[in-house]
């Protein structure tokens, strides 16, 4: 990596995780408020209202993350015009797809919840106004959404940690105030929309405070040419974000109809966590596709393999020793979390963290290909995933219950992640296979026998309160943590750019 890329990637991924932690400590202090006042059923209406709006998400055909990607290279050529026309071409295009797609969403609501979902009659009227509500929701942020990507294109992403971080704390206010005042899920719903509103006006403020040329006249500057490039790349993008929908949301799905709400419930908060780890470390290398991109433009090849070899150090350096803590924690956590009579959810997170840590070791060759114009790899992936977990998720469901739908996701996670790397070794033939086991094989030989005593711990001894749960934790990140450290797993660059993102350390270098 460059001199001038490397330290920006690594605050910018900083500010990624600084983004995610906050998110995951407001859904840890709302999710137990929530079950309490609204009870397992609602809760589960509530959770699937975010699926209903993750599959709303499609209607999206995978423009944002291209506005992320030719963004980044319009504002790294310092290419103004094109950048106005993309702009301005999206925010037009986004508005007539909320028009037509949030139109059919809203009539076809009724059929989605008691025909696909087989939510009870008594809960139906209750749960078709949520999820309307909370498309509508939905589309307004998309709409909005272009003016969050720029500012993620510009990789000036201590203002969006900045807009995150606030709206989330907002959005956590507004749970509490409103479940105190007895509105229910209905406000939630009215939580999210002053938060949608919130984030609009300073996304918008800050677009034009960081490109200063930008100029907001759909009619004037959008572009069809612009349009055909973008969906170009696009497409390949929706298919693959399809297929996370068929393995990260089909299963909430799959278990209203045939197990019901409480199984809803309780998977929700087991996988919950699992995968707000799983997108806790893709945020963190979210700024490989700018980075990426600006590379790929500069033809800098030897720079992307580099990039790639990094990032996968890094990647196991956090990820191995932290989904195996989460597991070895589960229950204690859980337990301590949410009450007496979780164990099912503590069980659910443990089986699944360590498919999703296969399935998140891919992340950093994802962000390289699609930053050099290959999304058609992840797509296709992903389409090998999702159409695995659709047949095994529905056989295993109806065969084996609640653990049957688990192993379909387990299974659809592993076979995809092994096609993917084989597909990435092919595209770029520089990189060696051999660098894997050098990268993996000590985080893994340190953390299981590390998470295995905690598991065996909490088994003799049972960690009942939050004093020993985060000093059982701080025992493993020490003695993980120092022996890699110490085990030189990171060459002096490596640590060096680690050691720059601690405040008291920026002014070394």
């Amino acid at each position: 990596m460059t001199v001038d890329i490397a330290p920006r990637l690594a605050r910018n991924s900083l500010y990624y995780a600084l983004k995610s932690v906050v998110a995951l400590v407001s859904m840890l202090l709302v999710t137990p408020y929530i079950m309490g006042v609204v009870g397992p059923e609602l809760f589960g209406i509530w959770a699937l209202a975010a699926v209903v709006t993750s599959y709303a998400q499609l209607s999206d055909f995978g423009i944002g993350e291209s506005v992320v990607k030719y963004a980044a290279e319009f504002h790294a050529r310092r290419d103004d015009e094109s950048l106005n026309q993309l702009v301005n071409t999206v925010v037009i295009t986004y508005f007539v797809l909320a028009l037509l797609f949030g139109g059919l969403l809203l009539l076809a609501m009724p059929l989605i919840v008691g025909g696909l979902l087989r939510i009870p009659d008594p809960l139906q009227a209750e749960a078709v106004l949520i999820f309307r509500l909370s498309v509508a929701v939905f589309f307004v942020n998309m709409v909005m959404g272009v003016f969050a990507s720029l500012i993620v294109a510009t990789q000036q992403l201590g203002y969006a940690t900045s807009v995150n971080i606030a709206s989330t704390c907002v959005g956590a206010a507004g749970t509490f105030g409103f479940l105190w005042m007895g509105l229910g899920l209905r406000g939630l719903v009215l939580t999210n929309t002053l938060v949608a509103l919130f984030v609009a006006i300073l996304n918008l403020w800050l677009a034009h405070r960081l490109c200063p040329a930008l100029r907001i006249n759909p009619l004037f500057w959008f572009d069809r040419g612009m349009l055909r490039r973008l969906c170009g790349y696009s497409w390949k993008v929706q298919a693959s974000n399809l297929s996370q929908l068929l393995v990260f949301q089909l299963d909430r799905v799959l278990l209203s109809r045939y197990l019901g709400l409480e199984a809803v419930a309780f998977y929700e908060i087991g996988s919950n966590l699992a995968l707000y780890a799983r997108t806790f470390i893709t945020a963190v290398f979210s700024p490989m596709l700018p980075a990426a991109s600006v590379l790929h433009a500069g033809k800098e090849r030897a720079l992307l393999v580099g990039l790639y070899r990094r990032a996968c150090k890094f990647l196991a350096l956090g990820a191995v020793p932290f989904c195996l803590l989460v597991v070895g924690l589960a229950q204690p956590f859980i337990r301590l979390w949410m009450g007496e009579g979780f164990e099912l959810a503590a069980l659910t997170l443990q089986l699944l963290m360590p498919f999703y840590l296969v399935n998140v070791l891919t992340v950093p060759g994802v962000f390289i290909l699609n930053g050099i114009n290959r999304p058609e790899v992840a797509m296709r992936t992903a389409l090998c995933a999702g159409l695995v977990n659709i047949f095994a998720g529905l056989i295993l469901v109806r065969s084996f219950g609640y653990f049957g739908l688990i192993a379909g996701v387990a299974g659809s996670l592993t076979l995809a992640s092994g096609y993917f790397m084989v597909t990435l070794h092919r595209c770029l033939g520089e990189l060696d296979r051999r660098i894997y086991a050098g990268i993996l094989i000590k985080p893994l030989l340190l953390s299981l026998p590390m998470a295995w005593a905690l598991h065996y711990f909490d088994s003799r001894v049972l960690i009942d309160d939050v004093f020993m749960l985060v000093a059982a934790g701080a025992v493993y990140a020490v003695v993980v943590g120092g022996l890699l450290f110490a085990g030189g797993y990171l060459d002096a660059f490596e640590r060096k750019q680690l050691l720059g993102l601690l405040p008291w350390k920026r002014g070394d270098g």
